[in-house]
């Protein structure tokens, strides 16, 4: 009696796990057709957003490459209005050195003295039409830089999907099923991510679960079994598995670049 006891319990498991499989079996096909729409999506809102930042990158490459020019451009006016000044002192002072000519030389004072005073004003002019386009640089650059903190705040939202890769694993259980052993194969989901280490972007985080018993089996690099259950009750809550990788993403980011 003792020996169909044990017996009739693996039927009950087997009939429970064959039930769950094809309910998994079923949603096979409409998990592949999201997964292809999700992939589809991503791919054209990751390129879009790549194109945003490199054509932003591109604008504040010329930006500090103006920027520089314009410095340049100051330098070279402080310079050139500095060694005018020193020609005019030299002049003035070999003027002032011939007596025979004081008057010619009062003259042509007066007349270095306003050109000297146009060429200030013509240098103000100019430093201040090159301060106003330092300001306007400026501004322009704050500007694309809340642009570009806008396009990261886009990432960030898609970031937990960009590199996602789904794989089908599992593993083999044999079962004592009327007095013959049985191999039955359990399907596993693996979630694989790239993209979490901005030292190497080609760097893998992965885990993986059990569908049927919905449930994290590991992880790589590992984490403590409480995450994995804060994971599967987070999905148990919302019924949205994207905030279960986004969970799970995170702290596989968090595991990898935490100092050792």
């Amino acid at each position: 009696m003792s020996s169909e006891m044990q017996i009739d319990k693996p039927r009950g498991s087997q009939k429970q796990i064959e039930e769950n499989i094809d309910l998994v079996n079923t949603l096979g096909p409409q998990m592949i057709e999201l997964q292809e729409i999700a992939n589809d999506y991503l791919s054209t809102v990751r390129n879009a957003i790549l194109k945003r930042r490199t054509e932003h990158q591109i604008k504040l490459s010329q930006l500090r490459s103006h920027d520089q020019k314009l410095k340049a451009e100051i330098e070279r006016n402080k310079s050139a209005r500095q060694k005018l000044l020193e020609e005019l002192a030299k002049e003035m002072k070999r003027r002032n050195e011939s007596s025979t000519q004081v008057e010619e030389m009062r003259i042509q004072q007066e007349s270095l003295q306003k050109e000297t005073e146009e060429f200030t004003k013509k240098i103000q002019d100019l430093e201040s039409q090159i301060g106003l386009k330092l300001r306007q640089i400026t501004e322009q650059r704050d500007l694309l830089r809340n642009q570009t903190g806008l396009v990261n705040d886009k990432l960030f939202q898609f970031e937990h999907l960009l590199g996602l890769r789904i794989e089908n694993t599992g593993y083999d259980t044999i079962l004592p099923i009327d007095e013959n052993l049985v191999t039955e194969k359990t399907d596993l989901i693996k979630f694989v991510f790239k993209n979490v280490d901005p030292e190497d972007f080609t760097r893998e985080v992965s885990f993986t679960l059990d569908p049927v018993s919905l449930k994290i089996l590991r992880s790589h690099p590992e984490l403590p079994i409480s995450v994995y259950n804060e994971a599967v009750q987070i999905f148990v809550d919302t019924k949205e598995i994207v905030y279960l990788w986004k969970y799970m993403r995170a702290s596989l980011q968090k595991e990898i670049l935490s100092p050792k």
